[in-house]
């Protein structure tokens, strides 16, 4: 059984394990059913999916993730150097060297990257590896604005698309074309302070449409009077800083009003949904003693040896006609035997 391990990057950059799956054989059809299910658990496919060079698993990628970015691992990439270029080649030091410098760092600018590239493909004659040509990173850039603002930039390394960066050959091309202006659109939600979470606000879902207007009205006036402030005195440092000091004297403030409000009782929280208030003494008197049908006893069920015992001390009725024990006087035999008159 092939074990296949589905593991996902997370904001953090670090692996999480978010699945597994026991394939018979390696075959198409086997990947297209395994994805087929992580897509019906997940209920959407992933931006990017990185995996090694297995042929089979392409084409069911390519079958199941329609818009999914498919991308080669750079440590399979690396460790079939020596299969694609040759084993004279691959023991050649320098050769080994001066791929790794520029293959596994992060420090060379992408004109570097370029020229030295270039330089190892002319060095060992390697223009005709069609290997090595296909692994190679290729930038489009589309500039459709004077500011840059609307500028579309896409890499084949897709370091946007896998971790929200734009890798540095994208920003080497937007220093060349001279885009002075970031483009918005490669500015992602989660990197904005907005994105973060304060657990000391209420969610704006809970208020209605009205207040939920008037709260961002009376927001967006507040950071307005903030600018105006810091504008008004960023000369004279002194009422700059007595702005300052008054609103960290209304945060305190704010947190303690925050800290100190009681929470209602469990009892007051009841009264309000309920509508009415529970009385502050309630008398409970003891039920009477009712035996219903069908209710079983609480006596413990004795055997047969504890009967006999608890009755040998007892006396025995006898017939009041024979004086015998073990029968009454209703069913007497001596009675029975008596002629009637």
């Amino acid at each position: 059984m092939v074990f296949v391990p589905f593991t996902a990057i997370d904001n953090h950059c670090h692996s999480v394990t978010v699945g597994a799956g026991l394939l018979a054989s390696e075959t198409i059809e086997s990947d297209t059913w395994l994805l087929q299910m992580l897509l019906k658990s997940f209920g959407h496919a992933p931006k990017v999916v990185v995996t090694d060079q297995d042929p089979a698993m392409k084409q069911a990628i390519a079958t199941v993730f329609l818009n999914t970015m498919h991308r080669l691992c750079m440590w399979h990439i690396m460790k079939k150097v020596a299969d694609k270029v040759g084993a004279d080649l691959c023991n050649n030091e320098y050769f080994k060297s001066w791929l790794c410098n520029i293959m596994w760092t992060d420090s060379i600018s992408p004109l570097e990257f370029e020229e030295k590239w270039q330089a190892i493909i002319v060095e060992f004659k390697l223009d005709k590896n069609k290997w090595l040509t296909d692994m190679f990173l290729e930038v489009v850039f589309k500039k459709d604005s004077e500011f840059g603002e609307e500028s579309i930039a896409t890499c084949s390394c897709k370091r946007f698309e896998q971790h929200g960066l734009l890798c540095r050959h994208i920003f080497y091309v937007m220093n060349m074309y001279h885009v002075k202006k970031f483009p918005k659109i490669y500015i992602n939600y989660r990197w904005k302070k907005e994105a973060a979470v304060n657990i000391r606000t209420v969610p704006m879902s809970e208020f209605g449409n009205d207040q939920n207007r008037m709260i961002k009205e009376i927001s967006r006036e507040i950071k307005y009077a903030g600018e105006y402030l810091i504008n008004s005195y960023v000369v004279d440092i002194d009422e700059l800083i007595i702005v300052r000091d008054e609103m960290n004297l209304m945060i305190e403030n704010t947190d303690l009003t925050r800290y100190e409000r009681v929470r209602p009782s469990k009892r007051d929280r009841f009264a309000a949904v309920l509508g009415f208030e529970q009385p502050s003494e309630v008398t409970v008197r003891v039920p009477t003693g009712i035996r219903n049908k069908g209710r079983s006893s609480h006596k413990r069920i004795k055997s047969k040896k504890e009967i006999a015992i608890s009755r040998s001390g007892k006396g025995y009725r006898e017939c009041q006609i024979c004086h015998l024990p073990g029968h009454n006087s209703r069913t007497c035999k001596a009675l029975q035997q008596q002629p009637q008159q």
